[in-house]
């Protein structure tokens, strides 16, 4: 005699895991971006201001240490603005997954582009425009991040 089993399962785990697989993705992407970010801000400040490849860190690295990082830089500094550079990634990828668990765009390539461009452009302006200089001018009185940027 064949028997049919139900399986009961709880409706809202669903929710949950879709949430879970979103914001895993998200932190990865947010990983793979600073990577990118990095190599690409390498091989630019390379090219225009002739610098050496950890240099790039120091940008980052003025909003933790202040001009300290720009006369003699430590391991530990460039430790230190390499761990700021991927922590700010990665929250604004945890940002970038919330909306598009919000959003429910993980079914549209170009509904989740859209996100990652707005949600990028969001962080070049609260990040560059608005956070590095008010920080530099707390912390150290000038706005360090803005004015070691190459033209």
């Amino acid at each position: 005699m064949d028997t049919t089993t139900r399986v009961r399962s709880s409706v809202t785990a669903l929710p949950s895991v879709r949430f879970a697989a979103i914001l895993s993705s998200g932190f990865g992407a947010a990983i793979l971006g600073a990577l990118v970010m990095a190599a690409v801000l390498i091989v630019a400040f390379m090219a225009i201001v002739l610098i050496s490849r950890l240099d790039v860190l120091l940008l980052s690295g003025t909003l933790i240490y202040g001009d300290r990082v720009l006369v003699a830089p430590t391991a530990g500094m460039y430790a230190g603005a390499a761990a700021l550079h991927f922590g700010i990634a990665i929250a604004w990828g945890l940002v970038y997954a919330c909306m598009a668990s919000l959003l429910r765009v993980e079914a549209s390539t170009s509904g989740a582009l859209l996100v990652g461009v707005v949600v990028g452009l969001a962080a070049l302006i609260v990040d560059v425009q608005l956070l590095a200089p008010a920080i530099g001018n707390v912390r150290w009185g000038d706005d360090l991040f803005t004015s070691t940027m190459p033209p």
